[in-house]
This record gives C-alpha cells, sequence and structure tokens, in this order.
C-alpha cells in the first residue's frame, strides 16, 4: 500500500493549490497501476463562501465562479479524470469557522482518497469533534477490489 499526505498552501490561491497538488496526483495514479494507494490530507480547498471574498485567499483558477465549493470543483475538475475517490461527502468532516454560537464558514479541507481500480471502500468514519486538532480526523477502511 502506497500512502501520500498533503498539507497544501491555505494562502496560495486556488490554482497554486492544484499546482502543488499535481506531482503526487500524478504519483499517485502511476503508483496505482501496480499497486493499492491511498491520499490524504489538508487540501485547503477553502476558496467559497465568504471565503472567497478575501484577497489573500484568491488566485486565477475558477475566478469569479460562485457555483457550488472548491471541494466540489476538485471532484469535477481534478478528481474526476482520476481513479481517485474520496468517499465523504462534502459536509463530513467539515472545518467550521464560528462566532459565538454562529458558522460564518465551513468546508471540506480534509481529504481520503483512494485508487478505485485496486481498492474499495467498504467504511467510512468522521470525528464528530476537533478535540485533538482543528481538523476533525478522517478514517476509511478498504479492501482489496
Amino acid at each position: 500500500l502506497d500512502c501520500f499526505a498533503v498539507h497544501l498552501d491555505a494562502f496560495a490561491g486556488r490554482a497554486a493549490r492544484v499546482d502543488q497538488f499535481r506531482p503526487v496526483l500524478e504519483a499517485a495514479v502511476a503508483a496505482g497501476a501496480d499497486g493499492r494507494v491511498v491520499v490524504g490530507g489538508d487540501f485547503n480547498t477553502h476558496q467559497h463562501g465568504l471565503a472567497a471574498l478575501m484577497p489573500s485567499l484568491g488566485g486565477g483558477f475558477w475566478s469569479g465562479d460562485w457555483r457550488g465549493t472548491e471541494a466540489a470543483r476538485w471532484r469535477a475538475d481534478v478528481f474526476a479524470k482520476t481513479p481517485l475517490r474520496d468517499p465523504f461527502d462534502d459536509d463530513a468532516g467539515a472545518t467550521t469557522v464560528s462566532l459565538g454560537g454562529l458558522t460564518l464558514w465551513g468546508g471540506k479541507l480534509d481529504w481520503l482518497l483512494y485508487d478505485e481500480r485496486r481498492l474499495a471502500c467498504v467504511a467510512t468514519g468522521a470525528a464528530s469533534s476537533k478535540d485533538a486538532s482543528d481538523h476533525p480526523w478522517l478514517r476509511i477502511d478498504v479492501t482489496p477490489s
């Protein structure tokens, strides 16, 4: 099993995050042709909602596109072209920013992908709290397919 862990730059902008991830994506897809692959980490896919208004988080990739979340765009524009799948919906394990009990922003920052060519996901889990980190943990159980 080949495992890749990433932490993409939060302030680089969307296009830069995709560029940062491209070498990992290529290596993971190549490794998955002959073996089993899991990719996980903090992708910082947060450029939507109120965060889209912050210039320090901006970038040219999907610029001016207000349809959905950045995570949804990664699914459609990056992962859909590969055998890598994240079994969590974009709300499961989402990281939120709150002020006085009011959620100001929430989104999928963390991903746990598996290569569906050689693995099948049989169970998932996500923390219901953020006791150990500011991000909830994610877990997948995979079996050879």
